[in-house]
């Protein structure tokens, strides 16, 4: 999934498309990103 990509590295464009989805997909990501560090 090349935009989940995208938007993990760039969660400002998440803001900008306005899509509460993407926002909290990204949001669970770096969550787990975070506890698997």
């Amino acid at each position: 999934m090349m935009n989940s990509f995208y938007t993990e590295k760039w969660p400002i464009t998440n803001i900008l498309h306005n899509n509460e989805f993407i926002l909290k997909c990204n949001y669970w990501i770096v969550v787990q990103s975070l506890h698997s560090n």
